[in-house]
């Protein structure tokens, strides 16, 4: 989903933003940084308030519904990365300390 998401739906947004004359984050230039704040901005209402980093008002206005499902499969697999790799860190040390 770290590669699909992005290919697919954050390029087929911002095209539409150029197209209209709204330009895409600067601080990312094909590192895919800014999937999480899209897959956020469809998803969330208060993810769309412009702030310095990241003008969202826009994201959910240009996606379909394959972007919005895409979306919610990069919100869930980032989710259940980050819960994986907190458990492989929070598991062995209670293994560790469990053989004290």
């Amino acid at each position: 989903m770290a590669v699909l998401f992005p290919r697919i739906s954050i390029k087929y947004i911002d095209s539409k933003m150029i197209q209209d004359g709204i330009s895409s984050p600067s601080w990312d230039r094909g590192i895919g940084a800014s999937a999480p704040f899209y897959a956020m901005a469809i998803f969330c209402k208060r993810a769309r308030k412009p702030t310095p980093l990241f003008d969202g008002s826009h994201v959910a206005k240009y996606a379909r519904p394959i972007d919005k499902f895409l979306a919610f499969l990069h919100l869930i697999s980032t989710t259940g990365f980050l819960l994986s790799v907190f458990s492989m860190m929070i598991f062995p040390l209670c293994q560790d300390s469990c053989r004290l």
